[in-house]
């Protein structure tokens, strides 16, 4: 299948389903307040999404910016989406338990996630609480997960794709810039790293550069301006930031990512979002799989038909 043609149905099942859960004014949590372009590109895909809806969005901010405020029973609240729902990166995962906690009476809907836990044992903590609340929505983005959630006994689970397909192409379209004929490793340095040593990556010799993102390994003037306001929340305006980070630093950074793979021929990618993108914008991309399997896992739910996309485990 075509690109094209896989972006354009991945899009039409997020609108299918996520769109008819919203029958109110909604809030959107979590959203990041860093220069990570995958999560960046979640939260732009989430937006466009909830913004074909009559209703609107009261606020959204980060998880270090909310303060639990009273929130009406009838208003919605959407969690953002991916891969950090588990034990492998807990501040997001406990402020997800402390807003389901929070708001017992108010429809919760967790957008698309990859669940992965260390120590079995934290999972079965989690899902009591999960179970408590009437009216929690819990979206997963691979059969795994999904399989997961269902075998706990969830409520309400279902199987959609990333955010990030929820992204107009053709807004895209305008940020490419022409190819330096070169190839492209997206390298990962983290708990999610993948042993290097067991992939052959001999190709890459002399013909490629290896980075990361560009946002991730140095702050631009956008950047450097959010977090001088973010760091003096406190004697300004937390909206300040919250406006900032929305209309500024979000498109500057979905923008800078685009220019950054448009600008090379082949992607090689340990990073899910590098490849989400490259199939957005039309680039060939080689996935190859995190510490975890949470790459293969989303390819074989949703890419592995897809002509400009191959997996590497």
């Amino acid at each position: 299948m075509r690109a094209s043609e896989k972006v354009l149905q991945l899009r039409a099942l997020l609108s299918s389903t996520i769109l008819p859960l919203i029958d109110n004014d909604y809030v959107l949590l979590d959203v990041p307040y860093y220069s990570n372009p995958g999560d960046t590109l979640i939260w732009d895909g989430t937006e466009q999404l909830l913004g074909q809806s009559e209703y609107k969005c009261l606020y959204r901010t980060a998880e270090e910016c909310f303060n639990f405020p009273e929130i009406p029973h009838n208003v919605i609240i959407f969690l953002q989406g991916g891969g950090n729902w588990g034990d492998l990166w807990s501040r997001h995962q406990s402020f997800r338990k402390k807003v389901i906690a929070s708001y017992p009476n108010n429809r919760i809907v967790i957008l698309p996630q990859s669940i992965y836990y260390i120590d079995y044992g934290n999972w079965l903590v989690d899902v009591e609480l999960l179970k408590r609340h009437r009216n929690l929505f819990v979206c997963v983005r691979d059969l795994p997960s999904y399989e997961l959630a269902n075998k706990a006994g969830l409520n309400n689970v279902l199987l959609l794709p990333d955010m990030a397909f929820g992204i107009d192409v053709l807004r895209l379209e305008a940020y490419k810039v022409s190819s330096c004929g070169r190839d492209l490793l997206i390298k990962r340095q983290d708990s999610e790293s993948p042993d290097y040593s067991r992939l052959n990556l001999d190709m890459v010799n002399g013909k490629i550069d290896i980075l990361d993102w560009p946002t991730m390994m140095s702050y631009d003037a956008v950047q450097l301006n959010f977090y001088r306001i973010y760091n003096r929340r406190r004697f300004m305006t937390t909206a300040l930031t919250n406006w900032y980070a929305n209309k500024i630093l979000r498109p500057h950074i979905v923008k800078s990512s685009v220019r950054f793979l448009s600008s090379y021929n082949q992607i090689y990618t340990t990073r899910l979002h590098a490849a989400i993108l490259s199939v957005l914008i039309g680039k060939s991309v080689t996935l190859i799989d995190n510490s975890y399997g949470k790459n293969s896992n989303f390819y074989n739910a949703w890419l592995s038909d897809v002509n400009t996309i191959s997996l590497r485990q």
